[in-house]
């Protein structure tokens, strides 16, 4: 199970690779997963993707990271089936309107994220 935990942690490092080197990318895909049923299929992988965290996280070498990272998911998760459409549009309408350069930026902190997660698995 730990190997899923670091597949999901290379996934991570590899949109923030992404992201990094074609920022303008992120318009049509907020644009594509601003869709109601997208929405809600984001907020049930992000659930998913948690229990593979807890699952996980005792095969782990750092189990505590893992399980923190798999209670955001799970919080977020959640939320997003709480949250109404508005709200969430809002959200991807204020991400539409970041500079590249702050773009870039989270990418790196995503790729910083996923790395760690790949290093605790």
């Amino acid at each position: 199970m730990s190997i899923a935990v670091s597949v999901i942690g290379w996934l991570i490092v590899a949109e923030g690779i992404l992201f990094l080197l074609r920022p303008e990318l992120l318009g049509p895909i907020v644009r594509f997963f601003n869709r109601t049923l997208w929405m809600y299929a984001l907020s049930i992988l992000r659930i998913v993707l948690a229990v593979f965290f807890f699952l996980g996280a005792m095969q782990c070498r750092v189990r505590g990271v893992i399980v923190g990272f798999g209670i955001l998911l799970l919080i977020t998760g959640f939320a997003g089936l709480i949250i109404k459409h508005q709200m969430y549009n809002a959200i991807l309408q204020w991400w539409q309107e970041r500079n590249l350069t702050t773009v870039r930026f989270v990418a790196a902190i995503v790729m910083l994220i996923g790395a760690v997660i790949v290093y605790c698995a």
